[in-house]
């Protein structure tokens, strides 16, 4: 059987969440003037319900993967398009 992900009462009416990745550190973070860091169990709750997307400079992107205090984006860019992965650290504590 496949493992059931429910939304809870918080997630009501919540499209998505969206983490502002600064390209100097490589970290995500809750606002746009970085000033805290994502935590790891607030991107891992948004990825597994298919939420997270990442506003940076160049745009905004969806998370592709997580692993450990890691979330990957993959984003076009170029002519002709190629794809470019990032990999963006979060808090663990």
């Amino acid at each position: 059987m496949l493992e059931i992900i429910y939304n809870d009462a918080k997630d009501q009416y919540v499209a998505n969440f969206v983490a502002y990745g600064k390209a100097a550190d490589s970290k995500l973070y809750y606002d746009a003037e970085y000033t805290t860091q994502v935590k790891k169990a607030d991107a891992e709750d948004a990825f597994m319900k298919g939420r997270l997307l990442i506003k940076t400079a160049s745009g905004v992107v969806a998370a592709t993967g997580i692993a450990g205090a890691k979330v990957l984006t993959v984003a076009m860019s170029g002519s002709p398009a190629a794809l470019t992965g990032t990999e963006w650290a979060v808090a663990t504590a």
